[in-house]
């Protein structure tokens, strides 16, 4: 493990020197997958899409997936910061979509479909309410689906606030992609004292 200053370098040139000579030749996925062959690969998941999706709710907390459904896509896609004041989340996936396209013409473009929304992080990457784990609760007894509160229940948060407002359709069109780890949950549960599930 390394502490939460080392943490923070993690992107330095002289960081990943450091883990070459600890372990040796070894390729280094960074945090949330957010490199060129990530978002890549994201790129094969629209193409799954059933044909009447109107259009995606997804969390993020790089933009690496987000980037990758914009490009492989067609439809609008509401990301939903996992993280307190996620605006740089709007420059990081355009940086994103850039380096897949090398244009700024087609970045500009893919863009016009992201819609951003930074209001639904219930206090930031990895904080809780006892709103949002009442909701991913009630989701789960009503649909058998497990949801995490750092990602995808925010979310879930985020598409049934639209719809109760009128925002987007309740014709059951919108699609949520689940992008979060369900291994963090006995973590919350500690924290929160309490169970989930």
């Amino acid at each position: 493990f390394i502490t939460r200053e080392e943490y923070k370098e993690k992107n330095e040139d002289y960081f990943k020197a450091w883990l070459r000579d600890e372990f040796g030749s070894v390729q280094i996925i960074p945090e949330g997958g957010s490199n060129f062959l990530g978002v890549q690969g994201c790129m094969e998941i629209p193409p799954l899409f059933p044909a009447e999706t109107s259009e995606v709710y997804m969390a993020a907390g790089t933009g690496a997936t987000a980037a990758g459904v914009l490009l492989g896509g067609k439809n609008k896609v509401n990301v939903i910061s996992a993280l307190k004041g996620g605006e740089f989340l709007r420059e990081d996936i355009k940086s994103q979509i850039y380096w897949s396209t090398v244009s700024d013409e087609i970045t500009a473009e893919v863009l016009k479909r992201l819609n951003l929304i930074t209001d639904a992080h219930h206090g930031g990457y990895a904080k809780t309410t006892p709103e949002l784990i009442l909701m991913i609760q009630e989701f789960y007894g009503q649909t058998g689906i497990k949801l995490e509160p750092i990602y995808t229940g925010k979310a879930l948060g985020a598409l049934v606030r639209d719809m109760k407002i009128g925002r987007v359709s309740n014709d059951g069109n919108a699609l949520l992609i689940h992008t979060g780890g369900l291994q963090g949950i006995p973590g919350i549960e500690s924290r929160i004292k309490a169970k989930i599930f």
